[in-house]
């Protein structure tokens, strides 16, 4: 059985993609006279506006799974030539964090990973793909930390966050609120001794981010 997470709804070819491991395997395809209901479907699920069909819009479904278990599934429209398409993105809080050999980390590296997050201060970059296991890697290495007498930030989106005990998190809305550089700001204003950044991958949050364990955190 394929477990994957996420399914990408593609125009024009009219295909079902499913991201297993980062990347994209073909499952189905589907009438493309239907891409419109499916798309405004997920958007009215998503509580996103339908009549906006030229700017990206996030958000998420939270939906339950038998009487315990709930999921998160993020919905991402984006307008394209062909008409809007969407990927819907399964996030399952229960699997965020993973022992470090469930993500694969043995040997030399698992030692050298331990050694790092031991440490009083320093930075950690998990890169790779899309749904190629970051954010799991990333909360992961996060909870393995010490805690105790700590203040625990992180700034991501909230599409993409995961709700975590004790931790402080700032919201990313690029939109019509802070921006990821400006909520990194914040977060710095707030001495944090370990802060969890969702994505550094422009100059602001890279730079503010990188110079915060000089500062004696992580």
């Amino acid at each position: 059985m394929l477990v994957g997470t996420g399914v990408d709804i593609e125009p024009p070819q009219g295909l079902f993609t499913l991201r297993i491991d980062g990347l994209i395997r073909q499952i189905a395809h589907y009438d493309q006279r239907l891409q419109a209901a499916l798309i405004e479907r997920l958007k009215r699920m998503a509580q996103l506006d339908v009549t906006d069909k030229r700017l990206p819009q996030d958000s998420r479904i939270k939906m339950k799974i038998g009487a315990k278990r709930s999921i998160d599934i993020v919905v991402s429209a984006v307008a394209t030539v062909w008409g809007e398409s969407c990927a819907p993105r399964i996030i399952d809080p229960a699997s965020v964090f993973l022992g470090f050999d469930t993500l694969g980390l043995e040997g030399g590296n698992l030692r050298r990973v331990e050694a790092a997050i031991s440490r009083s201060h320093g930075i950690l970059i998990a890169s790779g793909p899309a749904d190629s296991g970051k954010q799991v890697t990333a909360y992961t290495m996060m909870n393995k930390m010490d805690h105790a007498g700590r203040r625990v930030v992180v700034v991501e989106h909230p599409g993409s966050s995961v709700s975590l005990p004790g931790v402080i998190q700032l919201p990313v809305h690029p939109a019509g609120g802070p921006s990821m550089t400006e909520a990194v700001r914040a977060a710095l204003r707030t001495f944090p001794d370990i802060l969890l950044i969702g994505d550094i991958g422009t100059p602001g949050p890279c730079s503010r981010h990188s110079r915060h364990p000089c500062r004696g955190g992580w």
